[in-house]
Parts: structure tokens; sequence; C-alpha cells
């Protein structure tokens, strides 16, 4: 019986290694989460932060799964990458990191669009409009 993944029809192992989507680097997506919170909190979190709690793992292992909840995490980023692949503003990369997936501009354009929101925490400015704000977002 086929695994059907990465695709429909196709029989390959699950795990990140095997998907269809380039893996973001997980050093710099636990560093986004860590030291840069008011970021982290601009995107994906109705799901984004559970499936990064399950991914983080199984990239840290060099992408394979030992369960099945694992192996259902890994499928769920097959399916929720091929629907946010062209999401490129802010709230949607920061999603497409929780979910350790590069999207459709590539990974330059992802730590772009991360460096200048971090220059505007930095910069005690709106991470939304630019505006100076009188106290540091959180």
């Amino acid at each position: 019986m086929a695994t059907d993944f990465p695709r429909k029809g196709d029989d390959q192992k699950v795990s990140l290694r095997n998907s269809q989507w380039q893996l973001f680097p997980l050093a710099y997506a636990e560093d986004l989460k860590e030291n840069y919170p008011s970021i982290w909190r601009r995107g994906g979190n109705i799901r984004g932060n559970d499936q990064f709690r399950k991914l983080a793992p199984i990239a840290r292992r060099g992408g394979s799964v030992e369960s099945e909840s694992e192996e259902n995490a890994v499928r769920l980023r097959e399916a929720w990458v091929a629907r946010h692949y062209e999401d490129h503003r802010l709230a949607g990369v920061v999603a497409q990191i929780k979910w350790l997936a590069v999207g459709s501009r590539g990974l330059s354009h992802m730590k772009q669009v991360i460096n200048e929101a971090k220059q505007r925490v930095r910069d005690n400015r709106c991470l939304t409009c630019g505006r100076r704000l009188t106290r540091p977002e959180q």
C-alpha cells in the first residue's frame, strides 16, 4: 500500500526530508521565537504554535518521525504549506516559519521581511504601520 507521501500516489517514507516543501532553518525560527516574541505573535497563532512544538523535535532529529502523532504533524504540514505557499507579508511569513516552511518567494525574502520587522522592534516602531511607539512592543 502506497504512503501517498509527499503527494497522492507517491510511496516515500513520511519525513521532513521527503517533503515536497523546503524546510525553514530551525535555529533561525527558534531565535525569532525566543528573542522577538512580538514578531512571533504576528502570525500562525491558531495552529502554528502547536505545529512548531511538534515539528521542531522532528527537524532536530534530521526529519524522521517516531510516532503516529509526528507522522500526522508532517502530513498536516504538507497540506498546510500547499495552501499558504504564496503568503509573503509579515503575518504569512511568521506562520510559514512556525510550520518550518519556505514560501514561494524563497528564504532570502522571508529573512528580509523578518529582519525589517526586527529593525522596527529595535527602533521601537509599530510592526504594522512603522510609527514610533511611546512604549516598546512586548
